[in-house]
């Protein structure tokens, strides 16, 4: 049974498939807890419109969007891109032509050369569409903030449920 102070958010961008509404559902009569449906400042479709499409993944998405708002010429080689002729965006340049440091581990997840071919596709096809991160932040994160701003939490769980993952990205799941 969860405590009586305890305040539950879940929110509604209009992508849930009716198994994740049902989940929420059997949880609250399982629990006998309350979880609040909250809108998205604007569903996943309106910030896709506004702000462009995810690619890959947010990560991906943030280094690509970056240089696509300094209009980066795909075909360029490292030395011709330089920080100094595409303004700040030293990670992202870095990012696409694979000049930061290895991790400890040597397995980078931040690496243009994880994603087998990348950066070769986007020589011969640069996107003719904006790419862009900010989907989840006005679907889901602005949500959770709004909430946690107005009930300031001690302790505040941001996440996904355990089936949208699989266990081969997130081995904490098997």
């Amino acid at each position: 049974m969860a405590a009586s102070y305890s305040k539950l958010c879940a929110s509604s961008h209009n992508l849930e498939y009716d198994a994740a509404k049902r989940h929420l559902d059997e949880l609250e009569a399982k629990y006998g807890i309350t979880i609040q449906r909250r809108r998205a400042k604007k569903t996943v479709a309106a910030a896709c419109r506004e702000y462009g499409v995810p690619f890959i993944c947010k990560d991906v998405s943030e280094m690509l969007s970056l240089l696509q708002r300094r209009n980066f010429d795909w075909s360029e080689t490292a030395g011709e891109a330089t920080p100094e002729k595409y303004g700040r965006c030293k990670s992202a340049l870095d990012w696409y032509f694979d000049r930061r440091p290895p991790s400890r581990t040597g397995k980078d997840k931040y690496s243009i050369v994880r994603y087998k071919l990348l950066r070769e596709f986007m020589r011969n096809s640069p996107p003719d569409f904006t790419i862009s991160d900010k989907c989840c932040d006005y679907a889901k994160k602005d949500v959770a903030k709004a909430f946690n701003k107005e009930y300031s939490p001690d302790l505040a769980v941001n996440g996904m449920r355990r089936a949208a993952a699989s266990p081969a990205t997130y081995p904490a799941f098997r």
